[in-house]
């Protein structure tokens, strides 16, 4: 998970490091289940190149793709990508229309549309036909860290309209998106309904549902029926 962010890597963020561990995951997996989908782990949205922190999703991609002749497009078979969008529309995107929120929104990684950067990567190295999968998406309401200190702005009902207009993005827009899991449903499972992340849940702790997870479950056959799934 999220690759290139040294908190995730034991310290060392290295797409050649990563070309081994790929090849024997996959190769055991399809031994075991010929047939078996290996998902790209989502990188972390992010344009920063500090190697003792984090790098930038873009090219940790490329640099593994590009190496031994493009190896490592023959170990998965779908690439995972992460959405997250700080506390901004999915219309805006930067530099050609940031939001005008009350921050997070001078980089490219605070926006829903930073995937569309990835696949152009796919495309680049000659795998356009690559479905891509959204492993993980969402907005948090509430603030409960500062580290998502933009939830203090989004209410339930614009975390619903945000979610709901993610899909009709992706289904009208975005046709490489083969599959976006929202995250998350609940942090009950956590521990603490004031945790860090719980203003992404789309449930309160007692699992009554909020406006995004009413919204999404009336759009979901919507989408099903497009061939896009959701969960």
């Amino acid at each position: 998970n999220e690759p290139n962010l040294v908190d995730e890597t034991n310290g060392r963020i290295d797409p050649a490091g990563f070309l081994p561990v790929l090849r024997a995951g996959s190769l055991a997996v399809h031994a075991a289940d010929h047939d078996a989908l290996i998902v790209f782990p989502g990188l972390a949205p992010n344009s920063l190149m500090y190697d003792d922190w984090a790098m930038a999703d873009d090219w940790y991609l490329e640099a593994l793709l590009q190496l031994n002749n493009g190896e490592a497009a023959r170990y998965f078979d779908v690439l995972g990508v992460h959405a997250y969008s700080a506390g901004n529309a999915p219309d805006t995107y930067w530099p050609g229309n940031p939001a005008e929120t009350p921050g997070w929104n001078e980089a490219p990684e605070f926006y829903f549309r930073r995937i569309e950067r990835m696949h152009t990567v796919l495309v680049d190295q000659g795998l356009t036909d690559m479905p891509v999968w959204i492993t993980e998406f969402g907005w948090p309401s509430g603030n409960y860290a500062t580290t998502y200190g933009y939830g203090e702005w989004i209410t339930r009902a614009m975390q619903a309209d945000y979610l709901v207009r993610a899909f009709e993005i992706m289904r009208t827009e975005l046709h490489w998106v083969q599959n976006a899991i929202v995250w998350h449903l609940n942090t009950a499972a956590y521990g603490s309904p004031g945790h860090a992340f719980t203003g992404f849940s789309v449930t309160s702790a007692e699992g009554q549902p909020y406006p995004a997870f009413t919204a999404i479950s009336a759009n979901a056959a919507i989408w099903r029926s497009d061939g896009h799934q959701s969960e």
